[in-house]
Order: structure tokens, then C-alpha cells, then sequence
């Protein structure tokens, strides 16, 4: 009997701690939105916001890849409840965001904190080296960053230009995932173009360049809906068929991203033919697209997860398009790119807690045509809604 009871209050221990780990968060979750996106001026947003950015740069909080929020402790003993891959491209969101703010004693020790978290300063090389498209994320925010000594970073860089063109050799462009090598996703052309492009421009490499350059290509050409010109999620390469769905926010965000930091990578002239020409066929895709993509903005200011379908709007495809919106005014002066620019930070603002963290992103997708359902805090929303603090 003694034993049955020992037993019986075990058990009731551990089904009390897992339903704990459950609930605790979503107190929490619940508690951080009373009085959610109610600030006093843009100023005043402005500040909160770039106080949690600096924050979550020097310390990245960890994102879940389950969207599970129901017996979560079964996935933290597995280990499949978060991944580094995921982390990596969040931390590069966050430098992205940080960059915009040189000039600011706190943004350049943070900035040079972080890459000496990332690069070993006597060889140069990387600490801990990523192979996936991510780590090309974080090489071109790092390679980006006005503190970064282009020369003592290279062998690091080198390192990522390596594997990338490893891969572009093997499968023709670089694969998101190479157990799926003929499926081009979306992903890919925010993640690595940027630093091919910036790469190939810096150090002078040619066949960098150039795989950037096909990647984009490829895409533009292939990936977008021939009525509504926005991306499907990713495609297979040997039949051209679409996979997943058109229009998902994020990878909507994606593009925006790597057609204009591509865009920004290339001098304004060259004595180069093949960039001026690859400098002239962006600037032109990302006019259609930007002018496609007004067409699914909320009244409300939002991109929403699935863009077809309206609803509450999503946090980190919003904070994308409208930083992609922005530089748009910059580059063509046109105010419509202004206003929705402005009306996406207005939407940013209205879904940020009072303590400066943006809510309502989406989370990781589980795979192709598996979206998740969470919508919570997300480091990487953080780090593109700094392209629209100084509006």
C-alpha cells in the first residue's frame, strides 16, 4: 500500500511538472499582451523595440521549431523542440536590424561582441562553422556590418563561399536541403543571394556572383505566379511543378529580402557588363513585385501568413515587406512605397507588448505545404522592424 501510494505521488508529480512547462508559457504569453500595441508616440515605440534588439542580439532567446503548445515536455526530451539551424537565422535578423544603428555606441558593442561570439579573431575563421543556408544568412549580416574588417573576416567567409559553391557545383544552384536537392524553395534566394552577391563583389570572386545571379534568376523566372507575380513556397526543378502555396508571408518576406540586399550588394556602376545588367534586371523585378505585393497589404497595414486570405495579420512577413517597402521609396522616390511602409510599421506598432517585444509571428514551418499555427515572439521581427524605426 505504502508503495502504491509512493508511486501514485510520483506520478502525480510528474504529470503536474509537465502540465507546468505547458501553462507557465501561456501565462506568460497571455500576461505580456494586456495592454498590447498601446504607446504614446512612434518615438516612444521606436525605443522599446531597439532596447529589446540590442537584448536579444547579445542574448538570443531560444525559438521552438514545434508548434505545439500541448505536451511539450515529450519534445524537450527528444531534443526536436528547438534547433540551431533556426536560432542562426534569427541571430542574423537581429544583426541585420542592429546594423542600421552604427553610429550608436551601444549598437557597435554589440555589433562587435557578437562577431567576436561568431569569428575567431586570430584566424578569422568561424568558431562554430553552420553548412546550411542559414550560416550564408549570418556571413552576409556579419560581411554587411560597417565594424567588420573585411580582410581579418575573409577566411570565414571563404569558408562559407566554399561550401555554398560546393553544392551549386553538385546540384547546379544551392538546395535549402540536400536530401531534396531537385526542390528550390524560396527560402534560399533571402538566405544566401545576399551574401554571394556581397561576397563575389568584395573578395572579387566571379563564380560567386555568378551563382548568386542564377539562384535569383531561377526563381523570378520559375517560382512566381504568372498572374499575381508572388512566390510559391518552393518548386521542383526537374518538372517546374509548384509545391506548397503561393503567397506564404514569410517566404513573401524571403524574396523581398534577397532581391534587395542583392540589389544593394552591386556598385551603382561598373566596368562589369554582367552586373550592370544583373544590377538593372533586379531593380526591375523588384518594382513588379513590390507593386504586386501592395495589392495584399491589410487595411490595417499587415501581410498576413497566407497573403490570399486576410486575417490578423503576420509580424515577421509585415516587418519584411515593410522594410523591402521602405528602401523601395529610398530607391524610386514613389509614395506609395512610403505609406505602406508606414502603414506596415503602424501595424508592427499596434502588436508589440509594452515590453518592446513584437508578438504575432508565425512560427517555424514544418515542412512543405505544413505551416505552423503558432503566432508568438520572434527574434527575426525584432531585427526587420528596425528597417522602419527611422521612417
Amino acid at each position: 500500500m505504502e508503495l502504491l501510494l509512493i508511486i501514485t505521488a510520483a506520478i502525480s508529480i510528474v504529470v503536474c511538472a509537465a502540465a507546468l512547462i505547458d501553462l507557465i508559457p501561456i501565462f506568460i504569453r497571455w500576461f505580456s499582451r494586456i495592454h498590447i500595441g498601446q504607446w504614446n508616440s512612434s518615438e516612444e515605440w521606436n525605443a522599446s523595440v531597439k532596447k529589446v534588439l540590442f537584448q536579444q542580439l547579445k542574448k538570443t532567446p531560444a525559438v521552438p521549431v514545434s508548434g505545439n503548445t500541448r505536451l511539450t515536455i515529450v519534445e524537450r526530451l527528444k531534443g526536436t523542440y528547438k534547433s540551431e539551424n533556426l536560432q542562426i537565422w534569427q541571430q542574423a535578423a537581429l544583426l541585420l536590424g542592429t546594423n542600421d544603428f552604427c553610429g550608436s555606441v551601444e549598437a557597435e558593442k554589440c555589433i562587435n561582441n557578437f562577431i567576436r561570439s561568431k569569428i575567431d579573431p586570430e584566424s578569422g575563421g568561424w568558431i562554430r562553422r553552420c553548412d546550411k543556408n542559414e550560416g550564408a544568412m549570418l556571413a552576409y549580416a556579419i560581411l554587411l556590418s560597417p565594424l567588420s574588417d573585411k580582410q581579418k573576416i575573409k577566411p570565414a567567409m571563404n569558408q562559407t563561399a566554399f561550401i555554398l559553391k560546393a553544392m551549386a557545383e553538385k546540384y547546379g544552384t544551392v538546395p535549402y536541403d540536400t536530401s531534396i536537392p531537385n526542390i528550390s524553395f524560396v527560402d534560399t534566394v533571402g538566405m544566401i543571394c545576399p551574401f554571394l552577391i556581397k561576397y563575389g563583389m568584395i573578395y572579387s570572386d566571379e563564380n560567386a556572383l555568378d551563382i548568386g545571379r542564377r539562384q535569383l534568376m531561377e526563381y523570378c523566372e520559375k517560382g512566381l505566379h504568372e498572374e499575381f507575380n508572388i512566390p510559391i513556397h518552393c518548386f521542383d526543378k526537374n518538372t517546374g511543378a509548384p509545391l506548397g502555396i503561393y503567397g506564404w508571408g514569410r517566404g513573401c518576406g524571403w524574396l523581398a529580402l534577397g532581391m534587395m540586399e542583392s540589389y544593394l550588394s552591386l556598385p551603382e556602376a561598373s566596368n562589369n557588363k554582367s552586373v550592370n545588367d544583373l544590377k538593372s534586371y533586379i531593380f526591375k523585378q523588384m518594382i513588379l513585385y513590390a507593386d504586386a505585393i501592395l495589392r495584399f497589404q491589410t487595411s490595417d497595414g499587415a501581410w498576413c501568413r497566407q497573403m490570399q486570405l486576410p486575417d490578423s495579420g503576420e509580424s515577421t512577413a509585415t516587418a519584411m515587406l515593410g522594410r523591402f517597402m521602405n528602401k523601395m521609396f529610398i530607391l524610386s522616390g514613389d509614395t506609395k512605397y512610403k505609406s505602406s511602409a508606414e502603414n506596415a510599421k503602424r501595424f508592427l506598432a499596434g502588436c508589440t507588448r509594452r515590453n518592446g517585444i513584437l508578438d504575432y509571428a508565425q512560427g517555424d514551418t514544418g515542412g512543405i505545404g505544413f505551416y505552423s499555427l503558432r503566432m508568438d515572439s520572434l527574434p527575426a521581427a525584432q531585427g526587420f522592424a528596425a528597417g522602419l524605426m527611422r521612417m
